[in-house]
This record gives structure tokens, C-alpha cells and sequence, in this order.
């Protein structure tokens, strides 16, 4: 390979030979055959020792015989010819067509069945318009290099045979020189690199035509960088150019060097920008994959992002987000060229996606709060603008105006070099890359508050498990583990099974991180700033989810209904660091028929999510369904799992934006003032007559990983990699979707799961309190502390629903509209030192029920007055009118061989202590379902003129001896507030600690 101009002018040097050429052999007549004796000055035949002289007009000859020369100067000083129709030419050392001067010029024909070896081979290296011809059936095979066009112009052209070079072949090589291989017939070997335009202001031409092939072992280097001339080097191939090592590339450096023809290109062509790549954060490269380019011209890289996607906001949006110098456009095309033709790339797989390259400068990285700057640097992304599709018969299948398509396959942080793939760079594609990392901010302004005040919650330390048909992709940038150099967050376990789109949607909701998002709408273009969720100033960019610090464990599903297997497998799964999965959320369900398959909790799915929540201590989250639409609907829509009685049952609401315009895809209002039940949200009963909606919340227009997807999946024509880095509220389910947010359950049951996860890591660091992150307790504090809507009523909200005591929730809402903040604070009350003298807000969690006597007198159910059964909950100097809000959960027992124990009634009802003394109940205020594990009491204004309250935990049977003494979780809330908002309560950090119940005396 050469090193420098300088070396090969140097060699090239070493070769001049005196004019008298004394003691050397010169041809001496004007036409005649090189083995006859008297057709040399000398008189004799030269050997193998012999330099040999072909110039002065004359023409040697040689036929059917071997012939030799240790030095072959054809058109040395002057102008020589030299035929060979037959026979063996061998040269020790190197054979020169045109040599020394202007005036020289020398022709070289070899055909017939002619052959040439020599060590070296020089074509026109200061004599102009100096060629040699080869059209030989045989071979002729250059034993190190070739050079063709020196500081003047050479021409090799082969019409038929065999040529081998077993080193370098070097086209142009000084200043102002030109070198043309024209290969029309046969085959070229290169055996190790080829330069076609090697000196700054040379020019070159490698021409294959359609029977030619060109083979090369290293690499094909067209042109230099920094040219200054038109055309510096070009490859004009309607043939087939080879590859013959697997890391071969035609590489075109520099604007004005070109690759045209739709030849085959059986090796990887690359293209490099005017700078030295890696080297300069303005450089970028562009590489095909061999048999992928089928036609291509000039190639320029231009600073700054050009008018190709035609959307300025979008370009806008891009540049600021950009790193210095590395907004570049990739143009394909040359005008002044009668050669000119886009090219155009037919992929089949994304193994051979074009490749583009670019360079930044790692100081350049700037770094979000609380990430190390050395764990950012190599994380940037090589985002595309303007992205246009093909299918195989040129028929173009996308062309959105300012779409965002993610390239970043792998980054060099140490070398600032970033490396994307893409189906596709068709005409002028804007490229840029996103290296500046933003403080994110959440959709939602309740997680902003518990992410980044107070205790800082992020869900460190807990491990999410997530189980639907398909898998998440774990690549996507969102699933980073920011707090490392490298590494990520989230793992599969099980059956391998396709990445899926809903899959990482959802896991990004839970656990996702990206300081380097870009926000899109359903198009894949950049939102406007206004409907940006972010940090002021860029507010396109940026994304977190509700769990940002928690791991995730992610299983497909692979068996059905009646099958406990994937249950158990998610279960009692680890991330890598072998912490065990804590809570499960699962947004996806088996297909039910109305009102026949409505589910009871009898399937072993169910019966197995119920046995793992007690066995594992383990917090289920399970979306509801999107079922409420169905013929007979919405009431009684719930999909399997949903029957399951230890889960959290989630539904699905809508939140508005500041016009009040319900199902905004960009929603900004987050209180259930603004919420609104999404009609396709499936809703209670189950067949056995319970509601099963435990909570609703956000499940419209969440900003989530954005997928490029049509009905089957990830669309063919990106793929997953194209999404990475890219999130919105919308689903692009095809290029001419209306602007439509996402929604279903399955995006409110992962909101609701990471919020578990911050309650979680709230129970385990700051209040060390073991019975906080007890799932009864979680489920209880979530609907305690959930805040009404103002529709919000009992079953289906008719008169009899609402004064049925047996029937604790809405079928519709269940307890309320998820309140993540006022879930936080409650639990943070911590368990009371005296549950007879109770003052504020809180929680209590016992495995020791008491069936005998609470040690109170009260009025009995007959109207007797007696001792009072059951635990009593004494809440001291209750204001008038304050509202409260209290839950009770106990779980369904399922045992090993998966059969469920007859279920524990146990009610909640409420007292007040009358003139005498006497607790008598308050109207209104029991619940007693016997078909649920859970009741609820909710007033806006108690109907009671203030002092002291008795809530009454009993039960009307005896516990069953297999169960021993239940588990059960109360919690409650008070507010003055006539619908509880998120948010109003201070963060408050009383730690309770748990300690025995005490009974007054």
C-alpha cells in the first residue's frame, strides 16, 4: 500500500536511465521481431540481465517464443511500440509504457495468446498519451505494483484474459496526472489495494464494463480528500466488481470523487467526506453493503441541514438539538455530469442497511443532573430527516416531510464516531446528531414532583416483571442504565419471541429513562415545542417514565388461560443482578364473548396470579381490557385475568388539555377534574358479581417509545432500530394516520405498576418499614388515596347501586383516578403507635385479625347493645364535614395445587359515639360485599356533626381453620377538599413505626 506522494515519486525516480542507454539493449529497426540478433544496436538478443529500449518510432515484435529483459522502456525518450501476438515477455524488474519525457509516448499490445510477467508496471509516467492494450486469452500477472498515469496521462485497457496485480494498482498518481483502466472483457485481480485518483490534482478512471470483472483482496480507494479539480476519481462500473476479502470496500473520499453505473457491486462501497474521518466532528461516511448499491454518483456531505425534508419547524427543532458541526446533508446527484442519476438501494434485510458514519468531538456531550458526563459521551445518536422509502420496483412507499428516523447502531466514545444504519439515503438526507443532555421532565407534573423533590423517587432498587405476547425492545435508548458507562435496564427471560412494539411501549412507560429523546407526532416529525414535554427551551426533548431507576424482567406469554406456567415463571423471576421481581404488570388478556366468558377467577391464570401474590409477597397490575364497546357492553367486558381477586385491576382515562378538549394527544391537565372515562375501557362485573375495576388512570396519549408500525408490527420498510430515541402520545399505524393519541388499559396498568414501584422503594429507604411494600397494603393505600371524579358512583351508579352496601366501588372507576402523589404521602404516614387514638391520615397492615371482641360497646345488629367483634380503629376529633375515604383488603387464598379456599367475609363499617357512650353505626357507612376481598367507604361531607369515629373491621363467620387469622390491610385518608386533587398534601416525612395494636381499657 502506498505510504506518500513522496515515496512513489521517489520510486518512480529511481528508474531514469542515461539517453545513450550504454550497455543496454535498443531496438534498432522499424519493424521487426525482438529474438532476431541484428534488430539490436548492440547485436545480440537482450536476457534476462538486459535493460531493453523501444522508442524512435520503431516496432518490436514478438511471437510464439519466450523473451526477456531485466528493465522494458516502451516510448522511453521518444516515441516506441512494442506487439506481442504469442509467446512469454518476462521482466525482472519493471516494465515502463511511456517514460521520461513529454515528447515520449509508448503503445504496448498484447493479444492472441500472448503473456507478460514483470515485477512492476508503469503506464505513462511523464510521456503523454502512453497505453497498453491487453486482449490476450492468456494472462499477464505484475508481480508487485501498477501504476498508471504519472505527472501525464496512461491508459490500460483489457479486452479479454486475465490480469493479476499481486500488490497495488495506483491510477494517478502525481499532481496533474491521469490514469484510466478500462476494463471491457476478462477479469482484473488486485491482490491487495487499488487508487483510483491518488495525488491531489490527478485524475483517474476505473471503467468495468458489463463483461468485465474487477477483483479486489483490500480496498478500492477512489479519490483523495481536499481535490481541486472536477473530477478526481471515478468508478464507472456496468460490470461486476468483487470483493474477494469480506472487509473490502470501494472507498470514495472526498466531494468530488464518484462511483456511477449499475453495474454489481459484489463489495461494500463507502463513502467519506472532505475531512478526514475521525478526526473532525464535520466528517461523515456512508457505507453499502456489497450487492446492495445498484446505481450512484457524487457524493457531498454539506454542513448544515439542507431543504430536502421541507419542513423548517422540524429541521429547526433538530438543529437545536444538534451537536456543533455535525449537521451535515447527504447528497446524492451530479449536475454537471452527463452521467447523472440518483442512485437508487433495494435492502432485503436490515444486515445490509447502509451505514453512515459521522464524528463529534466527546467534550461536546453535555451532561444531564445527576449522570456522570463520562457515562453521556458515548451515548449521542445519528438521527435522519427526511427519510424516503422503496420497494423493489422503485415504487415509493414513504415520503413523509420531516420525518426522524434513529440510525445509531454502536458509538466510539474515546473517538467521537458514531455509526448508524438505514435502508435508505435517497436524493439529499439530513442527518444530525443528538448529544445534549436535557433534564427530563415528565408528562405528567405528579411524577415531576416525586422524581425530583422530597425523597427523590425513581424506583431504585425494584425489580418490575412484565408478561404480554411480545417482548420489549431492550435497546431502545429508554432502557439504558444512565448511571453506567454502558449497560441496560431492562432483560428477557423465557421463550425467545419477537420484539414487540405494545410490548416496549409499555415497558417504557415503567422503567424508561432518555435524556437524548426526541418527542414526535404520528408522522415521526419533531412536535412543536408547545406540545413538547420537557425542560423549557427544549421541550421536544427528553423522556422518563414513571419508575425511571427500576430494572424490568420482561416474559412472553407462551401458554393459555388454563395454565399457571408463565404466571410462575414471571413470578419468581430475577434481573440480571438476581434481585427477585416484586410487581408484574401485565397489559394484555385472552379473548372473552359476552357475557358467557365473562371472567370469575376460575382459570388456573387466574387462580396462579392469586396463589404468587401471597406466596411472593408479590404486587400484580393488570389492565382491564378494551372490551367496553362490545355488543352488550360496557358493563361485564372485563378480559381473563381480570377475575383474579389479589391483583390491581386497572381502566382507562383520558386527561385534557388547556382548551378542555378530552383525548388531547397532548394533554396537560392530570387531575380527575379533567379526566374522563375512555368509552372503550372495559368495566365490572365479572360473572361472579364483582367489579374488579380497582383503579383508572392515564391510559390516552401517554408520551411512550414511539414505533414506526402498520397493522402487522414494526413496518418493513424501518424496522425497531429506526424508533430508537423517538417517543410520543401517538401511534403511527400508517403514513396517512390521523393525529390520534394511543390508548387503551394497557397503557394505564403500567402507570399504575411504576407507581407501586416508587411505593416500593418508599417502604424500603425511607421509611424501612417491611409492612409498607406488603401488597395488600400497596393495593389498599392506591384506592384509599385515589381521587374521585365528578360522575364518580357505586356499580353503575343507579339508585340501587349507590344505596347497596354490598357493592364498595364503581364498576366504571373503581376507587378513582390514580393519585400518585397522594398515594406517596399516604403511605408515608407509616402504621400508628395506638390504632385507638388515631389523629391524621394513615395505614395499618396485621396477619393477626381479632374474631373475638374489640373491647368496645356498641349497638349490635339486632339493636341490642353488646361487645362489639372484629378490630376496632378509633379516629379522634374528626372536623364536621371532612370527607374520608377508607379501604380495607384482605386476599383470596389459593393453595399449591392451585385449588381457592371458600372466601373470608369481612366488613368494614363506620361509628359514633352517642351522649352515652354507646358506638352507634352511622348511616351510609358500611360495606359489606360478600363476593369481593376488598370494601370501600367515601363521603364528600360525613354525615356526622364531628368528634370521634370507630371504623370496625369484622367478620360475620368464623376465619376458616385452614386459613388461621386473616392478613388484611385498612387504610384512610381525610380531606376537606370536595374532590380530592393530586398533589395538595405537603410531602411529609413521618416514618411510623409498627408496634401492637393498642384496646382501650
Amino acid at each position: 500500500m502506498k505510504t506518500s506522494y513522496a515515496a512513489a515519486l521517489a520510486a518512480l525516480a529511481g528508474l531514469s536511465v542515461g539517453v545513450a542507454h550504454a550497455q543496454d539493449r535498443n531496438f534498432n529497426v522499424a519493424d521487426g521481431q525482438w529474438n532476431v540478433a541484428g534488430n539490436w544496436l548492440e547485436g545480440t538478443v537482450p536476457t534476462a540481465a538486459n535493460s531493453v529500449y523501444i522508442e524512435g518510432g520503431r516496432r518490436a515484435r514478438i511471437a510464439a517464443y519466450a523473451a526477456d529483459a531485466n528493465y522494458l522502456g516502451v516510448g522511453y525518450d521518444t516515441i516506441g511500440y512494442l506487439n506481442q501476438t504469442a509467446g512469454l515477455l518476462t521482466v525482472a524488474t519493471t516494465t515502463e509504457v511511456g517514460g521520461n519525457t513529454n515528447a515520449a509516448a509508448g503503445l504496448y499490445e498484447i493479444s492472441g495468446v500472448g503473456q507478460l510477467i514483470t515485477n512492476k508496471l508503469y503506464i505513462g509516467r511523464d510521456a503523454d498519451n502512453s497505453a497498453m492494450n491487453f486482449s490476450s486469452t492468456m494472462g499477464m500477472r505484475v508481480d508487485t505494483d501498477a501504476f498508471v498515469g504519472g505527472r501525464k496521462r496512461g491508459l490500460f485497457t483489457q479486452n479479454n484474459g486475465a490480469v493479476q496485480i499481486s500488490r497495488d494498482l495506483s491510477l494517478g498518481n502525481f499532481n496533474g496526472g491521469r490514469g484510466e483502466w478500462n476494463l471491457v472483457r476478462g477479469n482484473t485481480s488486485v491482490f491487495r489495494d487499488a487508487y483510483i485518483g491518488y495525488a491531489p490534482t490527478a485524475t483517474a478512471q476505473l471503467k468495468v464494463a458489463t463483461n468485465g470483472t474487477f477483483g479486489i483482496n483490500g480496498n478500492l480507494f477512489v479519490g483523495q480528500f481536499d481535490a481541486e479539480v472536477p473530477l478526481q476519481g471515478e468508478v464507472m462500473n456496468t460490470g461486476n466488481i468483487v470483493g474477494a476479502n469480506g472487509a473490502s470496500r470501494i472507498v470514495v473520499q472526498g466531494s468530488k470523487s464518484r462511483v456511477t453505473g449499475a453495474g454489481t457491486y459484489n463489495i461494500a462501497v463507502r463513502y467519506e467526506s472532505d475531512q478526514v474521518f475521525g478526526n473532525s466532528n464535520k466528517s461523515v461516511a456512508v457505507e453499502f453493503a456489497k450487492n446492495t448499491l445498484t446505481r450512484s454518483n457524487r457524493f457531498n456531505a454539506n454542513a448544515g441541514l439542507t431543504a430536502r425534508s421541507g419542513d423548517a419547524a422540524a429541521r429547526t427543532a433538530l438543529t437545536n438539538s444538534s451537536l456543533p458541526g455535525t449537521s451535515v446533508a447527504l447528497s446524492w446527484g451530479d449536475a454537471d455530469s452527463s452521467l447523472s442519476a440518483n442512485y437508487n438501494s433495494v435492502v432485503a434485510t436490515p444486515a445490509n442497511w447502509i451505514t453512515v458514519q459521522s464524528s463529534y468531538n466527546p467534550a461536546d456531550v453535555q451532561t444531564a443532573v445527576g449522570i456522570p458526563a463520562a457515562n453521556l459521551v458515548g451515548r449521542v445518536r445519528l438521527l435522519q430527516t427526511g427519510a424516503r422509502r422503496f420497494a423493489s420496483n422503485g415504487t415509493e412507499l414513504a415520503n413523509t416531510t420531516g420525518q426522524v428516523m434513529n440510525l445509531t447502531s454502536s458509538v466510539d466514545a474515546a473517538t467521537g464516531t458514531v455509526i448508524g444504519k438505514t435502508p435508505d439515503v435517497f436524493g439529499n438526507s439530513d442527518t444530525t446528531i443528538i448529544g445534549k443532555a436535557v433534564v427530563v421532565k415528565d408528562q405528567n407534573p405528579a411524577f415531576d414532583t416525586l422524581h425530583n423533590s422530597g425523597d427523590f423517587l425513581t424506583g431504585t432498587g425494584v425489580v418490575i416483571g412484565q408478561l404480554e405476547p411480545g417482548l420489549p425492545d431492550v435497546n431502545f435508548g429508554c432502557f439504558e442504565d444512565f448511571t453506567k458507562v454502558s449497560g441496560v435496564r431492562a432483560s428477557h427471560i423465557g421463550v425467545a419471541a419477537a420484539t414487540d412494539a405494545h410490548a416496549t411501549r409499555v415497558a417504557s412507560i415503567m422503567v424508561g429513562y432518555d435524556p437524548f429523546g426526541v418527542q414526535v407526532n404520528q408522522q415521526g416529525q419533531v412536535v412543536s415545542e408547545a406540545n413538547g414535554y420537557g425542560a423549557n427551551g427544549s421541550k421536544q426533548r427528553g423522556f422518563v417514565g414513571v419508575a425511571p431507576n427500576a430494572t424490568l424482567v420482561s416474559r412472553a406469554t407462551t401458554v393459555a388461560r388454563n395454565s399457571a406456567a408463565d404466571v410462575d415463571a414471571i413470578s419468581s423471576a430475577v434481573d440480571t443482578r438476581r434481585n427477585p421481581v416484586k410487581i408484574v404488570n401485565m397489559s394484555a388478556g385472552f379473548d372473552r364473548r359476552v357475557p358467557a366468558d365473562n371472567p370469575d377467577g376460575s382459570t388456573l391464570y387466574e387462580r396462579a396470579i392469586d396463589r404468587n401474590v401471597v406466596s411472593n409477597r408479590l404486587v400484580w397490575v393488570q389492565a382491564a381490557g378494551n372490551d367496553g364497546l362490545l355488543a352488550g357492553g360496557p358493563y361485564g367486558t372485563l378480559d381473563i385475568p381480570a377475575g383474579a381477586y389479589n391483583s390491581i385491576v386497572v381502566g382507562n382515562v383520558a386527561f385534557d388539555d388547556a382548551a378542555g378538549g378530552t383525548s388531547n394527544v397532548h394533554p396537560t391537565n392530570f387531575d380527575a377534574a379533567h379526566a374522563t372515562i375512555r368509552e372503550t375501557s372495559s368495566r365490572g362485573t365479572t360473572a361472579d358479581g364483582r367489579g374488579r375495576i380497582d383503579i383508572v388512570a392515564q391510559g390516552v396519549s401517554n408520551l411512550a417509545a414511539f414505533s414506526y408500525e402498520n397493522a402487522g408490527g414494526y413496518d418493513p420498510s424501518y424496522g425497531s432500530a429506526a424508533s430508537r430515541g423517538l417517543y410520543s402520545t401517538q401511534s403511527r399505524s400508517s403514513d396517512t394516520s390521523a393525529a390520534r393519541g394511543t390508548s387503551g388499559t394497557s397503557f394505564a396498568a403500567p402507570t399504575v405498576a411504576g407507581t407501586a414501584a416508587l411505593m416500593v422503594e418508599t417502604a424500603r429507604r425511607v421509611l424501612n418499614l417491611p409492612p409498607a411494600e406488603e401488597p395488600n397494603v400497596i393495593k389498599s393505600v392506591l384506592q384509599t388515596s385515589a381521587d374521585k371524579t365528578g360522575d364518580w358512583a357505586k356499580g353503575r351508579g343507579t339508585a340501587a347501586d349507590q344505596t347497596n352496601s354490598q357493592i364498595p366501588l364503581s364498576y366504571t372507576y373503581g376507587a378513582g383516578v390514580l393519585d400518585p402523589v397522594g398515594a406517596i404521602n399516604l403511605l408515608k404516614q407509616g402504621l400508628p403507635e395506638d390504632t385507638q387514638s388515631i389523629t391524621r391520615d394513615g395505614w395499618y397492615w396485621t396477619t393477626s385479625m381479632n374474631d373475638d371482641t374489640t373491647g368496645e360497646q356498641g349497638r349490635l345488629s339486632d339493636g341490642s347493645i353488646g361487645i362489639l367483634s372484629g378490630d376496632a380503629y378509633i379516629l379522634q376529633d374528626v372536623a364536621p364535614d371532612t370527607a374520608l375515604s377508607m379501604t380495607l383488603n384482605w386476599y383470596s387464598h389459593v393453595d399449591d395445587t392451585n385449588t381457592r379456599s371458600a372466601l373470608d367475609n369481612i366488613f368494614l363499617q363506620l361509628y359514633a359515639e352517642d351522649d352515652n357512650g354507646i358506638w352507634e353505626p352511622i348511616d351510609g357507612f358500611l360495606s359489606d360485599s360478600r363476593v369481593d376481598n376488598l370494601q370501600h367507604l367515601w363521603t364528600q361531607a360525613n354525615a356526622f356533626d364531628g368528634g370521634d369515629i370507630l371504623a370496625r373491621v369484622w367478620s360475620p363467620n368464623a376465619i376458616p381453620a385452614g386459613i388461621g387469622s386473616e392478613v388484611y390491610a385498612l387504610s384512610w385518608e381525610f380531606t376537606s377538599a370536595v374532590v380530592p386533587a393530586p398533589g395538595v398534601m405537603a410531602l411529609l416525612g413521618v416514618a411510623g413505626l409498627f408496634a401492637a395494636r393498642r384496646r382501650r381499657a
